[in-house]
């Protein structure tokens, strides 16, 4: 992969196969996984979750989001690509289908690195709620809120309003189609 995204992102609502496919982008094309939050603010999400405080909730994660950027800034400065599995656009995505007025912060105006190519993986919500069965790895307050179709549904629809995500809709591939698709867009850039 020499001419390809050095920073990728991986984006969507549960349940459309984000972290499956960016492990598997990582495994097969060196790229470093990258998930937050980080510690130590890994440490206090559950405190933050059990606040039941959507603007709380958000201006967490786009701390996190913030937070990340150093060691985002030094595996990109050594050489490294990295995919991240759920960025920025998630924060203000979900926030938003819950009802947080995101608007309050300017979201191109964020001390980041804008990731070269993003990636938003969608499904319906059938689909997405046979996988969410099958994992059964969230928190109960994750599932009361994240996990309602309603929200899922909403989260996503403003996901594909956002500018320079490009979709591939995942209900009817497998890993394997969609590791496909996501590989030649990131071989685009």
């Amino acid at each position: 992969m020499s001419n390809s995204s050095n920073l990728a992102v991986i984006e969507g609502v549960d349940g459309v196969g984000k972290t499956t496919l960016a492990k598997l982008l990582a495994k097969r094309n060196r790229y470093k996984y990258f998930y937050t939050p980080l510690a130590p603010l890994s440490k206090i999400r559950r405190e933050v979750e059990g606040l039941n405080d959507f603007n709380s909730r958000f201006y967490y994660y786009l701390a996190a989001t913030i937070a990340a950027q150093v060691p985002l800034r030094e595996f990109l400065n050594g050489g490294s690509k990295v995919i991240v599995d759920r960025y920025i656009y998630s924060t203000f995505a979900t926030h938003q289908a819950l009802g947080v007025n995101t608007q309050i912060v300017e979201f191109k105006k964020l001390p980041i690195i804008w990731p070269d190519r993003v990636i938003l993986l969608s499904a319906s919500s059938e689909i997405r709620e046979k996988r969410r069965i099958t994992r059964d790895e969230q928190t109960d307050y994750d599932r009361q809120i994240e996990q309602s179709p309603g929200i899922l549904n909403k989260a996503q629809n403003i996901f594909k309003q956002l500018d320079g995500l490009i979709e591939i809709e995942t209900s009817q591939l497998g890993i394997e189609e969609v590791y496909q698709r996501a590989i030649s867009l990131l071989l685009e850039v």
